[in-house]
């Protein structure tokens, strides 16, 4: 199919080949808006994906051409960025990693024809046989084929409760069921829905015996009566969805799947995801425009180079079309689609599937190139194997980075809902899994951080997790990359102790108290909020951890300035800003009615909320270790918890408040020659 180019999309491909060089792409927005009205298509990708508001009233682009992997590809990237971002061009961050930049890969037609398939037209109805073809073909492809996709279970695992859904054409109902009871040794499916705000048929105390006596197909939920429908397509007779399948007025029961809900998804044959429908009443089977799903192609006829004929393939297409979907916005998602064995996503433009071995879609159907494949890391079914250890934690980090971003309905799930994920990686990594970190990465991976200029971070009012978790906050989070081979790290501080406590005997799921125990050195803080000034008592007397503002050398208290990359020391909290202006509030949950006891329960104890004038306001600087770039002379770092004191009686304990960086030589001596103090956090 050609591609409609404006004059200076069209500029690229022809001339001089220049590689690896900044060129200029549109000037300004007035010139870029007449290409996208034009019909350009490597301008309306832009416009589509946010171009129209990330691009200012005085910009201008300019695009960048590189191989994708090595000199010899015959592959390329094209790399389009807003010019007043004020930054260098880096060819290996991707689409969804900045917010004014977008890239294309070039495909060598003759290398990605085979991947691409012989199919003209796409039908836009979801109904069309060719759908029932192509799923059905990468279903038994894998079960048949892939050896790491078929390995057979340990053992046999089947829900408690299963949707039969088999006689629909001669009853019109499905029946629960009870696979214990009806000895079921058949395969199933499950479902990964959108609940949304829709009326929901749900499994309750008072009606089991009534859905086990049928239920109408055609009273079901849209997103459910499809979810069906492709499960029986593919040949399955039994299906699980949550909210038919636990009951949902019994919390016993409630917690007692949940705690199953790793093997519900490992176990299942497939996972089903509506990820188009925003609510069980939307409709994933929507007309599409089928001219999104076949590649453009570009003709190159650069001088002094073959004629050569490209597929133009945007990037990010999976983030765009899966991982941006309302479905991916759910927490519950996404222990749900990794930890099932394959998963089918129907989403609005096209059909996705992935599975261990193979990735594909409608765009291409024999399997996405490897070369042009998505990072996989935060949706697909788990392989541990292809990674190394630090590889793995990175890739748990990018995890929960992630997950810390999606919506809940019910606040105190966040924990829970990670529950069968955390399992599964504990039994696969031999590490120890503690509220959302590691046992190993311990007390490092302590040093996260909420991610500046995003939406508000708060402490929820009812108790999730200690204060050292991100668990505990609301809002996207960050951990810094401890992964970073380029760095070295050295360890101030000591773990001691950690424990926790649950609300039953599910040690991943809801989170009822703890504590964790350190040695390190550690230094009370003496603040001056009108100033900006955060004195440091010493062995050695005081010494002041930021400057004078006027200097330009402090970050601000509010959260919305990351830590530090410039030349300054900075503190950012965990809470935002008062939402009355200047004032900073702390809060935590009180150890008062804890530290009677020695279980450490925290689910009763009070929420506190002091202000930053409050003589109660005891903050301290806890070190956890320091790190310098291990190629390059540099000044060495420091980065640890900024604390608050809690005095109960005769016994102390600490509350997170934030996280704080020296990147100042001298500042990072006095830090690390601080008092060691043993430091019970909760």
């Amino acid at each position: 199919m050609s591609t409609k180019l404006c004059s200076v999309c069209r500029s690229i491909f022809s001339g001089p080949q220049r590689l690896k060089q900044e060129q200029l792409h549109h000037r300004s927005r007035e010139s870029f808006q007449r290409a996208v009205e034009l019909g350009c298509f490597i301008c309306t990708n832009i416009f589509n994906d946010g171009g129209s508001r990330k691009l200012a009233t005085d910009c201008q682009l300019i695009w960048y051409l590189t191989h994708l992997n090595n000199e010899s590809e015959a592959w390329l990237k094209l790399q389009i960025e807003v010019d007043d971002l004020g930054e260098d061009i880096d060819p290996n961050v991707g689409i969804d990693e900045d917010p004014g930049l977008w890239y294309f890969l070039l495909l060598d037609q003759a290398d990605a024809s085979d991947n691409i398939g012989d199919h003209d037209i796409v039908p836009a109805d979801y109904e069309d046989d060719f759908f029932l073809s192509i799923t059905r073909q990468w279903f038994k492809t894998c079960l048949e084929c892939h050896d790491r996709c078929r390995l057979t279970p340990t053992r046999r695992f089947l829900p408690t409760r299963l949707l039969d859904i088999h006689s629909i054409d001669s009853t019109g109902q499905i029946f629960l069921v009870l696979p214990e009871e009806a000895r079921i040794t058949r395969p199933y499916a499950t479902l990964s829905h959108c609940w949304g705000k829709a009326k929901t048929l749900k499994l309750l105390s008072g009606n089991i015996n009534q859905l086990q006596s049928g239920i109408a197909f055609g009273s079901l939920p849209t997103s459910y009566k499809e979810g069906i429908t492709l499960a029986r397509r593919l040949g399955l007779q039994y299906i699980w969805i949550d909210s038919l399948c636990i009951v949902q007025d019994d919390e016993a029961d409630w917690r007692r799947e949940a705690a199953q809900m790793a093997n519900i998804f490992r176990y299942g044959e497939i996972s089903i995801a509506t990820a188009a429908a925003a609510d069980n009443s939307d409709t994933c089977f929507t007309e599409r425009n089928s001219a999104l799903i076949r590649l453009p192609s570009v003709q190159a006829s650069w001088a002094q180079l073959p004629s050569c004929e490209y597929y133009l393939l945007p990037g990010g297409l999976y983030f765009h079309q899966v991982e941006d979907s309302p479905l991916h916005k759910r927490a519950w998602v996404l222990q749900e689609t990794m930890l099932a064995p394959r998963v089918l996503s129907v989403c609005k433009s096209q059909f996705w599937w992935v599975c261990l071995e193979h990735q594909a879609c409608e765009t291409f159907p024999n399997g996405i190139p490897v070369r042009a494949q998505s990072n996989r890391g935060t949706i697909a079914p788990i392989s541990v194997g292809r990674y190394d250890k630090s590889e793995r934690q990175w890739n748990w980090n990018t995890m929960m980075e992630r997950y810390s971003r999606c919506d809940l309905t019910v606040l105190s799930d966040r924990t829970i809902a990670l529950s069968g994920i955390a399992q599964d990686k504990e039994e696969r990594l031999g590490d120890r899994y503690i509220a959302g970190m590691w046992m190993s990465q311990l007390p490092r991976h302590l040093m996260w951080n909420v991610t500046p200029g995003t939406d508000s971070h708060f402490r929820p009012d009812k108790y999730r997790a200690p204060s050292w978790s991100w668990l505990s906050i609301e809002g996207p989070i960050e951990f810094q990359n401890l992964s970073d081979r380029h760095l070295y790290f050295q360890d101030v501080c000591q773990l001691l102790d950690v424990q926790l406590k649950f609300y039953d005997n599910n040690r991943y799921g809801s989170i009822s108290g703890g504590y964790i125990k350190l040695r390190g050195p550690l230094g009370r803080v003496l603040p001056d909020f009108e100033e900006y000034k955060f004195m440091v008592e010493s062995p050695h007397g005081p010494f002041n951890f930021t400057e004078d503002p006027s200097e330009g050398d402090v970050d601000s208290l509010d959260g919305s300035d990351s830590r530090s990359n410039g030349d300054f020391n900075s503190i950012q909290l965990d809470n935002d800003w008062n939402s009355g202006g200047d004032m900073v509030v702390f809060d935590y949950f009180s150890a008062r009615t804890v530290l009677g006891s020695s279980d450490w329960k925290f689910q009763n104890a009070e929420q506190v909320r002091i202000e930053q004038t409050d003589p109660a306001v005891s903050m301290f600087l806890l070190p956890i270790f320091t790190y310098v770039l291990s190629d390059v002379q540099e000044t060495q770092r420091c980065t640890g918890l900024l604390l608050h004191r809690e005095e109960v009686g005769q016994r102390e304990v600490y509350h997170r408040l934030g996280v704080f960086e020296s990147i100042k030589a001298d500042t990072t001596s006095r830090l690390k020659a601080l008092t060691m103090n043993d430091v019970i956090i909760v």
